[in-house]
């Protein structure tokens, strides 16, 4: 039995297809983690090894990953600067059904959600995706309350999924701005080893100011901080992995292989 593959895609920049893949799947996923991008930063910044295509090495993205699913799953990533050829290698090589999920998120302004229904149109209409296979995420919202629900935030999507039946949009699998993705991206240090990280903050700032230290006592109190961080952010990301209805049975085991590298030239915030 072959691991999963799950595709993360979007047509337009800054949506956080890359802190979706380091942060909330590529997690709880295990596996390889892989990007397709030639311009911006990937989940890299988030202290996770990513195995980089571009779009135009697609015969060497598609080998590895079927190797890698042999093993277990795997996660893709797909930036905007290589969405448009990427979705047409798909194409030529009727590679439309070697994706269990594909992962689209959402943003709350007008352009966000129109570039999401565009996403949308044309996975369903150009490529054939089967619907069920489509998870949308909407990312970085204002948290909903009951006199403001989500979908009032959400306005074009929801119609949208009104209008095309096919088209599936649960307003509970959601993520809320969080400043921890900025710091986890600013320490390089992934979501897992901060999670995991059971060290005793308050001892070491001591320490550190006792042996007068002020390096080593500014970055306790950074790592404190991330670590108090990712415990509030823990039940948000475990509660919008599970409104996201993925089925995946085991992480997968790693697979020691030489990367395809393209060099990152321009950064995204």
């Amino acid at each position: 039995m072959r691991g999963k593959n799950l595709l993360i895609l979007h047509n337009f920049g800054g949506v956080g297809k890359s802190t979706i893949g380091g942060c909330l799947i590529h997690p709880r996923v295990g596996g390889e983690l892989m990007s397709i991008e030639t311009n911006n930063t990937d989940a890299e910044r988030y202290g996770v090894r990513v195995r980089r295509y571009a779009a135009a090495q697609y015969s060497d993205y598609y080998r590895d990953l079927r190797r890698f699913s042999v093993y277990g799953n795997t996660v893709t990533d797909v930036g905007a600067s290589n969405a448009e050829a990427f979705i047409d290698k798909v194409n030529e090589s009727g590679g439309r059904d070697q994706f269990d999920y594909i992962v689209v998120p959402a943003t709350q302004n007008d352009r966000g959600q129109i570039e999401t229904i565009t996403t949308i149109q044309t996975l369903l209409d150009n490529v054939g995706v089967d619907p069920d296979r489509i998870r949308v995420v909407l990312n970085m919202v204002r948290k909903p309350v009951r006199t403001a629900p989500i979908e009032g935030e959400f306005t074009h999507l929801f119609a949208f999924a009104e209008q095309d039946r096919r088209v599936k949009i649960n307003p509970k699998c959601y993520i809320p701005q969080l400043q921890l993705f900025s710091h986890l991206a600013a320490a390089n240090r992934s979501w897992l080893d901060v999670v995991n990280d059971r060290t005793d903050y308050s001892a070491k700032i001591m320490e550190a100011i006792n042996a007068g230290d002020t390096t080593a006592e500014e970055l306790a109190c950074d790592n404190a901080l991330l670590q108090e961080m990712a415990g509030q952010a823990r039940d948000i990301l475990d509660r919008a992995w599970a409104e996201l209805n993925i089925d995946i049975h085991e992480p997968a085991r790693k697979v020691a292989a030489p990367a395809t590298s393209v060099p990152t030239e321009q950064h995204e915030q």
